[in-house]
Parts: structure tokens; sequence; C-alpha cells
């Protein structure tokens, strides 16, 4: 029969103290971290014309289209975060996190992975 191998935890403040980082740090980026990003959107490749350039006025007296200089952006959220835990739902990732009386508890895997450059 096959013996589990028993994994050591280590409290959040030892753990962080081991990652040279807070513990409050250790918690953000071990958990769900959301961030907004903004992306161009491409251009139809029709281009709207404008009378006054066409019959040769300069881009000054075009009155500089504000959609020309501050084109749609496009936001959507990416995940950033190690998804080591979960408060809301209580998840831990077996080998990685451990939640005992209430307070998280990191493995050597997981305090290797967060000092990973």
């Amino acid at each position: 029969m096959k013996q589990l191998k028993s994994t050591q935890y280590f409290q959040q403040h030892a753990a962080a103290s081991k990652c040279q980082i807070t513990s409050h740090l250790l918690s953000r980026i071990t958990g769900t971290i959301l961030v907004n990003v903004e992306k161009d959107v491409k251009k139809s490749p029709k281009k709207r014309r404008n009378k006054k350039t066409e019959k040769g006025a300069s881009d000054s007296d075009s009155g500089n289209n504000y959609d020309e200089q501050f084109p749609p952006l496009e936001t959507f959220r990416a995940h950033v975060g190690l998804d080591m835990k979960s408060n809301k739902k209580n998840l831990e990732v077996r080998g990685y996190t451990s939640k005992r009386d209430g307070w998280w508890h990191y493995s050597h895997k997981a305090i290797d992975l967060v000092r990973r450059e």
C-alpha cells in the first residue's frame, strides 16, 4: 500500500518572511486578483471622409476629430493571482495551502512558487 507523504505547512507570517514580503501581500497574490486591462479596439477599414480635408484644408482646420485623438478602448478583466486559496468558497489547494483554525498556512511548494522570479 502506498503511503501519502506528509506536507509541512507554515503559518502565514512565517511563509511571508521566507518570501521576503508582507503577509498581506502573500495573502493577496496566492488568492484571486483581477485587474482591468484596456486594449485598443480595431477600427474598421473604412475611413470617414472629412470634406474640409478633401478640399485641401490643413489638419488644424479640420478640428482634429476627438475619435482620432482618443481611440475607443475595450476593457476586460484579467486574472493574475495564483489561485491557491479562496476565502469566500473556503477552498484550499492540496499540497500548497491549508486553512486551520481560521488561518491560512503555506507549504514549501507554495513558498517556492511565490519566490520564483
